[in-house]
């Protein structure tokens, strides 16, 4: 057995002058003691258990925690987003701007490149005029890579004038 291990029980833990007796001896500054919990009778079920959250048990508790996933704003940016993709995809044709591949005829989010990004230019989010249409690795390019080498550069670089001018 350690020598701390020792020391302490020679202390009791009866009052609050043994436990000062016992942080004085260690330096400690701070005591934590923790309370026996008792068994209470839950406010919702009735049941006698250990009380969690405003006088409840751990499952009446939990049925009233928040669950993790999307908020409401998040979700009417999405149905948003979606329909306003779906119009896009009706109007341009189904090609990669940049390179010309042919996409399908069904859409996907990726497809959809902000000129000026959403995060940056949220007024922007649902123009027309701020969106290519361009495969996943031409998406890649523009939005991480050097975008001055793409063939959409110039028009976009156009179009990022207008844009800025419309938002002023």
């Amino acid at each position: 057995m350690s020598k701390f291990v020792e020391s302490i029980h020679r202390f009791c833990f009866c009052c609050l002058s043994c436990l000062e007796a016992l942080a004085i001896r260690w330096g400690f500054f701070y005591l934590y003691i923790m309370i026996p919990r008792k068994k209470k009778n839950c406010k919702e079920c009735g049941k006698e258990d250990y009380i969690f959250s405003k006088g409840r048990c751990k499952y009446c508790a939990y049925k009233y925690y928040k669950k993790p996933g999307p908020s409401k704003n998040v979700k009417e940016k999405i149905d948003l987003d979606t329909s306003f993709y779906k119009e896009i995809w009706s109007e341009k044709a189904h090609y990669c701007e940049e390179c010309d591949k042919d996409l399908g005829s069904k859409w996907e989010r990726y497809m959809f490149s902000h000129i000026l990004s959403k995060g940056s230019q949220p007024k922007l989010r649902h123009n027309k005029d701020n969106v290519n249409i361009l495969c996943l690795e031409c998406h890649q390019r523009w939005e991480f890579g050097d975008k001055k080498s793409m063939k959409i550069y110039p028009a976009n670089e156009k179009m990022i004038q207008l844009l800025k001018l419309s938002i002023s």
